[in-house]
């Protein structure tokens, strides 16, 4: 098994190698860097976001604190949920400790999502019934579906959903004859709950992940678990499933509680930040499921009739889905045969075979929870229940208006109802290979089939405009390296530099063409310079938003007061240039511009002399102390 889960992901890696031009790449160079905000990037602004996290973990070792941001104050992490990510967070600190390079970080990362998702993907197959070579078409067909590169690097922990296939296995296994966390017993009911079984160990550590891999995929988890097990005790009264359930379900929440103690500890401490972005009930609908998409070709499809499909579909929708939400042909078959042999079931259609039988094919010792019958049957519960649930105006505006609100976009579900639908693929693919003649030639003639089908449906999953522009990256990166490179050589060791136009964090947006992250790109490209960007949002750290919204001469005054001794201001930012002017007029000219011309670097220290004497000691601390006591209006980007 180790070895068949080896190859899967080596063809994985030669199949992304292909697909998205790897030898175009530079690997101290981000895949995504400042990327567009259009499809197939519709979150492409976030990419710095996690080449931030990356360097601090170069830089300081973990990711909650980092004294080189919102300086003099420091960024501090702990009110965000970031740490549901753990599990995530411990992988991308240990590829920084081998790589010592945040960019590298970020693309290994990314490329071992592709090694983790396709093997997660197989062995779960395997287990749920499929054979070897429906597993591995199922696990990389799964594994190249357009919400892997929708998320890409800009949403890197999303990319990682490697862990996604045990939802399908744990649904599987609750409602099968021995469920998680129980045991048959000699009593009246005839089971009791047991946890300290080898298997109860194995599930406790599968539930942990799940909530140690995103906020999402352990939300989607519980929510599905749910779903099904109270399906299943309307049907058929069993309490052990119900109990095995809600245990997982507890289990999960129990360890997204245990993540988040560095947030519950620094809530108590100092209260909630009510300046943080808050989520809204519309969110649900704007970021919802749409049903439509999950059978539409992907955007940009490479067959122009394909594309044309999809845009004529989408052109007049009112509310713009989330990218990333198609399943691919293949995929939308899967889920199209998942609803057909529910309603089946449903309908009371028999066939004649036992749906918890287990399937042919498997090596001795595989034991699979139920039938290939029951599986499907199972994936079609949980997917009618997600969708009513995830759909656009679905039970989650009901969930939101109820105050869940941090879990917005459920359209993310589209990834657990693709492995639901590419592993009932897998099970047509052994449903036609028995019904071959038993010949010698039909084992080749099928693994030719296989890899026809892969590579059909990669090329059908896989737009062209989901490679990078790794040329147009390597532009804008080697500018800023140029321009940020001056502005180290030229200011001391551990200098600050104060960021300008005023952007606040995190969520910002995108102001006059800005991203929400963009401003990281200083302490990206430097080693020993502090930033006045990343303080987060109504906490002291924001003191800048109070010194960027003075006029020119009180701005440049305050932050020399503070200590900063550069000033780098990002042109885009200014709709004009009269601000720019003023500071000329103040300081001198810019001495340093970027390559492209966006960027302008002014040192301060000859001007934070001069204020310094003329406004004598006294006045000069009082002067400090009002400019980081003042927050200004914390929103409000000047």
């Amino acid at each position: 098994m180790a070895v068949d889960a080896a190859l899967v992901a080596m063809a994985a890696l030669g199949i992304l190698a292909v697909v998205y031009r790897l030898w175009d790449a530079h690997l101290g160079v981000p895949f995504e860097y400042l990327p567009p905000d259009r499809a197939p990037y519709a979150y492409g602004p976030d990419a710095p976001f996690y080449l931030m996290l990356a360097k601090t973990a170069v830089d300081h070792g973990w990711f909650l604190s980092n004294p080189s941001l919102g300086w003099p104050f420091g960024q501090a992490l702990h009110e965000f949920p970031q740490t549901l990510d753990n599990l995530n967070l411990i992988v991308l600190q240990v590829l920084a400790w081998v790589t010592g390079n945040p960019f590298a970080t970020v693309n290994l990362f990314f490329v071992l999502t592709f090694v983790g998702v396709s093997v997660s993907a197989f062995l779960v197959a395997r287990r749920l019934g499929c054979s070897r070579l429906a597993a591995a078409v199922a696990a990389l067909l799964y594994t190249f579906l357009p919400f892997h590169f929708a998320r890409g690097t800009p949403h890197l922990f999303l990319s990682a959903y490697w862990l996604v296939p045990l939802i399908g296995l744990l649904l599987v296994q609750v409602v099968s004859s021995r469920p998680p966390f129980t045991a048959d017993a000699d009593s009246a009911r005839g089971w009791r709950v047991h946890w300290r079984s080898r298997s109860s160990v194995l599930w406790i550590l599968a539930c942990a992940g799940l909530a140690s891999t995103g906020s999402y995929y352990a939300a989607l988890a519980m929510v599905l678990v749910l779903v099904v097990v109270l399906v299943d005790f309307v049907a058929r009264r069993n309490r052990r499933v119900l109990v095995s359930g809600l245990l997982a379900v507890a289990v999960i929440l129990g360890m997204a509680a245990i993540n988040l103690v560095p947030t519950f500890l620094h809530w108590a401490e100092n209260g909630r930040n009510g300046d943080l972005v808050q989520r809204g009930t519309s969110e649900t609908e704007v970021n919802g499921l749409k049903l439509s998409q999950l059978v539409l070709p992907v955007e940009g499809h490479r067959i122009p009739a394909f594309a044309e499909i999809q845009s004529d579909a989408t052109r007049f929708s009112v509310i713009d889905a989330e990218g990333g939400q198609e399943l691919g042909a293949l995929g939308a078959a899967g889920f199209l045969a998942i609803l057909v042999v529910l309603f089946a079931a449903v309908l009371g259609r028999r066939d004649g075979v036992d749906p918890l039988s287990p399937p042919t094919g498997l090596q001795p010792g595989w034991d699979p929870p139920m039938g290939p019958r029951g599986v499907v049957r199972v994936f079609g519960v949980a997917t009618v229940g997600g969708i009513l649930i995830a759909t656009v105006s679905g039970f989650s505006l009901v969930i939101s208006g109820i105050g869940v609100k941090e879990i917005r976009s459920w359209n993310r579900i589209s990834v657990v109802i693709g492995f639901f639908a590419l592993v009932t693929v897998g099970f047509g693919i052994d449903w036609l290979r028995r019904r071959l003649p038993a010949r010698r030639w039909r084992t080749p003639v099928t693994a030719a089939a296989c890899a026809l089908i892969v590579l059909v449906g990669v090329l059908d999953q896989f737009a062209p405009n989901m490679t990078p522009d790794y040329a147009a990256t390597k532009r804008q990166f080697d500018s800023d390296q140029v321009f940020f490179g001056e502005v180290e050589r030229t200011l001391p060791e551990g200098s600050a530099v104060f960021n300008l136009p005023y952007i606040f964090f995190p969520e910002s947006g995108i102001v006059n063409g800005i991203g929400p992250y963009d401003t990281a790109r200083g302490y990206l490209q430097s080693d020993d310079l502090r930033w006045s960007w990343g303080g987060v949002i109504g906490t002291d750290a924001d003191w800048a938003a109070g010194a960027a919204q003075s006029d020119t001469t009180e701005l440049l005054e305050r932050i020399v007061a503070v200590g900063f001794r550069g000033l780098v201001v990002d042109r885009r930012g200014y709709e004009n240039s009269i601000r720019e002017l003023a500071i000329d007029g103040a300081v001198g000219r810019a001495r340093a511009v970027s390559p492209d011309g966006t960027l302008a670097f002014y040192d301060l220290r000859e001007f934070a002399d001069e204020t310094r004497a003329r406004l004598g000691p006294v006045r000069w601390r009082a002067l400090r102390a009002e400019a980081l006591a003042d927050t200004g209006t914390p929103r409000l980007p000047a």
